[in-house]
């Protein structure tokens, strides 16, 4: 296994962001935005041979060929660099095409011996949280940091901590593994429509929320007016989708945060009223979801019908992030 460092930069307590696909394309969305923005430099790359292999093959007169192994055509993982001359910190960006599955591990390490090469004090990701709300709201950010310790840096900073949650993937591994080397790290986890999670399709709106965070965290001054404009051409695809899935369900896709308390008090004073009947049928429904995520609309009927979508949400929701909250 190898990394290729084409130059060695010399950067001033670096911080590094990293990034792979996952849902609703918001970790690829935030490094890339910034790398472009910014014109950071490309300096090295992890060499795609190690992690990954041709998924096809050329055929020529009927006849299959060999698997030839073309670099160009394999998943990319480069490393990128920005000196930053309002901030102490200069930044490293690395960017990987894919996830390389059963290698995770080994790839963060390396990743990570870059990091300690170029002495990184702290290492950023981000992902998606998968969240009950709607696309006309303004996606909150999450938060989740390596050491305790790093809990009162949040509190300068417009974020959400939800206390327990999973990220899968590699942009919450490698802050695991960081950890383990001594580095410390910080995820940021922006809210996207539940229905977002099982659809190859980005929500640009929660990018856009992690980049506003992670730039004040960074101390960078950036254009985002092409960020709002992504954002804006996409508005009206993503209302569409959404008025499809109401359609489906026949029910709103998500409570108004500022009425949430006022649904879990009503559900509170009514929970002993609640037929014994109605909750098995929830939790036939819960199982049926399970191997068949196309009912989930039933399920979301049957929980807002007894109004217990609130006690049941963050179950509801674990049906879509069981992919990943953030990463995949």
């Amino acid at each position: 296994m190898a990394v290729k460092l084409y130059r060695s930069p010399r950067l001033r307590k670096p911080h590094m962001l990293a990034a792979w696909p996952g849902i609703g394309g918001v970790a690829m969305r935030v490094a890339t935005y910034l790398r472009d923005s910014l014109g950071a430099e490309e300096f090295g790359e992890i060499e795609s041979m190690d992690f990954f292999r041709p998924s096809s093959v050329l055929v020529e007169n009927n006849v299959i060929d060999v698997p030839r192994g073309d670099l160009s055509d394999l998943p990319q993982s480069k490393f990128y660099y920005w000196k930053n001359d309002v901030s102490e910190h200069d930044l490293i960006i690395f960017i990987g095409d894919a996830q390389p599955l059963g290698r995770e591990w080994d790839l963060a390490d390396l990743v990570l011996d870059v990091a300690e090469k170029f002495k990184v004090e702290r290492i950023y990701t981000s992902a998606a949280a998968v969240a009950s709300i709607s696309y006309s709201q303004q996606p909150n950010v999450w938060a989740a940091v390596t050491e305790y310790d790093m809990l009162d840096y949040l509190k300068k900073y417009d974020v959400v901590l939800r206390d327990k949650v999973q990220i899968s993937g590699l942009n919450g591994l490698l802050l695991g593994v960081a950890k383990d080397r001594g580095i410390g790290g910080i995820c940021l986890l922006g809210e996207v429509p539940f229905y977002i999670a099982q659809l190859e399709t980005e929500y640009p709106k929660s990018s856009q929320s992690v980049l506003e965070v992670l730039t004040d965290m960074l101390e960078i001054e950036m254009e985002m007016t092409a960020m709002q404009q992504l954002v804006d051409d996409m508005e009206h695809d993503i209302r569409e989708l959404e008025e499809e899935v109401v359609r489906r369900m026949g029910q709103v896709v998500a409570y108004p945060r500022d009425e949430e308390d006022d649904v879990a008090s009503v559900q509170g004073e009514q929970e002993d009223a609640i037929p014994v009947s109605a909750r098995q049928t929830i939790e036939q429904l819960f199982d049926e979801v399970a191997e068949d995520k196309s009912k989930a609309g039933q399920l979301k009927i049957e929980l807002d019908r007894w109004n217990l979508f609130s006690e049941y949400e963050d179950r509801f929701l674990d049906i879509f992030r069981r992919e990943g909250i953030g990463g995949n």
